[in-house]
């Protein structure tokens, strides 16, 4: 099995968004999918928000729909619930889904967030199950910090041997992208992929469908990876 791990820095970078587009690309060329949300962050009045978007904005079976913990916080998991977590449930549901699907696309936070004392999203990454083919996607947020925190980030992910197979840079804010800038992360992480996308914060199933084409270069890099 394929592992796509979308992972960002900074919360609420458009990972679901991103997630829902590369689910339903997958899905159109008869791959079986898997969406796992380990954790789901700032939930409020029992509601789980980005379940119910990749509800919506797919075709996929509740059932192919992956989840362990409701946290209160947004900070991180460690900080985020009273629950203790225990980071091998998640490695043995990882193991549990690699033998019913195709490709899971597991909708992390950042690299170095904590899931308990001393274990991050790296170390769960890095301690799949050696079945599991992993590559990151990396989401970084536009901004007037792009290029130092997306060369720390590419820097961060080599340190620790995750493969990274594109990074998307996310407009989510009314700034221009200057595509100079896109061009020189381009020159500086070849071969890495790098593209660039906008946001869509409230995108329903129409917008998604319409993703398929405008944004085809990226839907066409992750078949093949």
């Amino acid at each position: 099995m394929k592992a796509f791990c979308v992972i960002s820095p900074k919360k609420q970078s458009g990972k679901t968004y991103i997630s829902s587009i590369a689910i339903s690309s997958l899905m159109s060329v008869k791959r079986s999918v898997a969406y796992y949300k380990p954790f789901i962050m700032n939930v409020l009045d029992n509601k789980l928000p980005d379940i119910d978007y990749i509800k919506r904005t797919t075709s996929m079976n509740v059932s192919d729909i992956y989840t362990s913990f409701a946290c209160s916080g947004n900070i991180s998991p460690m900080h985020s619930t009273d629950i203790a977590i225990d980071h091998r449930d998640i490695l043995d549901l990882f193991e549990e889904i690699s033998y019913k699907y195709d490709v899971m696309v597991l909708e992390a936070l950042g690299l170095y967030d904590p899931i308990s004392e001393g274990y991050t999203f790296s170390n769960l990454i890095l301690d799949m199950p050696k079945s599991i083919e992993t590559s990151v996607i990396a989401v970084v947020e536009y901004n007037a910090n792009i290029i130092s925190q997306t060369l720390g980030l590419v820097e961060q992910l080599h340190s620790r041997k995750l493969k990274t197979s594109m990074i998307i840079i996310n407009q989510t804010k009314e700034l221009l992208i200057d595509y100079k800038v896109i061009e020189y992360l381009r020159d500086q992480l070849d071969p890495i992929n790098v593209f660039s996308m906008t946001f869509e914060n409230n995108a329903g199933t129409d917008k998604i469908l319409a993703a398929d084409e405008k944004y085809s270069d990226i839907l066409d890099a992750i078949l093949l990876t």
